[in-house]
């Protein structure tokens, strides 16, 4: 049997002051009682063991000399007193005798009785302790230390590991386009790619780079590429490509640009008219082989200065 403080237990009757049921070393309630032969008191079995192995003398008369043997009338009535679960307050109805409490609480063990009973989290990172009927749901579905996958690429970890620092770096995870286009969500790993061709993205001035857009939801792919530098633009280019969207060959009469550089506002202007009549398709890197106003290559698409 467990042991137990006296103010562990509550008694369903009024124990009398007669019986003896605290051992007076540990002062707990008695388990394995012993008496002993020079005063006639009872001990833990393991408490008197321990004094003889000590000093040897009597915890209560001091004596040397004397005996101790088990003093099974005093176990029967101490295990036989009837007592409620020491988790009473906390809700649990069992009542019985304190013999068969032990059973009954199956402390620090997973499985018992008693389901209002603290145990420890199985997750050895986590050991929240919980009540037996919290711990299932506590293990699968609220602690962070339980096991957890992406669902989005299956890396394996812990609900924290994946949710507070994988989510940051997973190719898989869905981001919305910082463009605010129409593709909503997409895979991390397609951000950059999907950047170069998302119509909502600015052109940037200056001898740059070419800027791939579609002219719509539907619509062509083309690239754009400015010349110049500071607040001038020398000429503004542009070139049709092969694309996904060519065989719904929307109609794209004319292209306007506006071009604010810093502290000048000005209105947007038309740049290109009747793109029909010079639609060529061409390959993707044509605009930045460009290395000046001269050397723009057949099929591009220049729209003169503008400042």
């Amino acid at each position: 049997m467990s042991q137990f403080s006296k103010e562990e237990l509550s008694f369903v009757k009024e124990v009398p002051e007669q019986i003896e049921i605290e051992c007076p070393v540990c002062l707990n309630i008695l388990t394995d009682p012993h008496l002993v032969t020079c005063c006639g008191h009872n001990f833990c079995g393991s408490c008197i063991e321990r004094v003889k192995a000590g000093d040897g003398s009597c915890p209560m008369c001091k004596k040397k000399e004397y005996q101790s043997f088990i003093d099974k009338k005093c176990s029967h009535i101490i295990n036989g007193l009837e007592v409620y679960c020491s988790n009473k307050e906390k809700g649990c109805q069992w009542k019985g005798e304190l013999r068969n409490m032990s059973t009954h609480l199956n402390k620090e063990k997973r499985e018992g009785e008693c389901q209002y009973e603290e145990v420890k989290c199985l997750y050895r990172k986590c050991q929240e302790k919980k009540q037996r009927r919290y711990l299932e749901d506590h293990e699968d579905k609220e602690c962070p230390q339980r096991p957890f996958g992406c669902q989005y690429c299956g890396e394996i970890g812990t609900f924290l590991s994946i949710t507070k620092d994988h989510y940051e770096e997973c190719r898989q995870y869905p981001v919305p386009c910082p463009n605010k286009c129409v593709s909503t969500n997409m895979p991390r790993g397609s951000l950059t790619d999907h950047i170069k061709e998302c119509p909502l993205e600015p052109i940037q001035m200056g001898n740059k780079a070419a800027v791939h857009f579609y002219t719509g939801a539907c619509g062509r792919h083309m690239s754009a590429r400015i010349l110049g530098s500071g607040c001038w633009c020398d000429a503004v280019l542009f070139a049709f490509h092969k694309g996904k969207f060519d065989k719904y060959n929307p109609k794209l009469p004319n292209i306007f640009l506006k071009y604010q550089p810093p502290g000048i506002d000005v209105d947007p202007f038309k740049v290109l008219d009747d793109t029909e009549a010079t639609y060529e398709v061409l390959p993707d890197d044509v605009l930045d082989t460009v290395t000046g106003i001269d050397d723009i290559p057949p099929g591009v698409i220049s729209s003169g200065s503008a400042r």
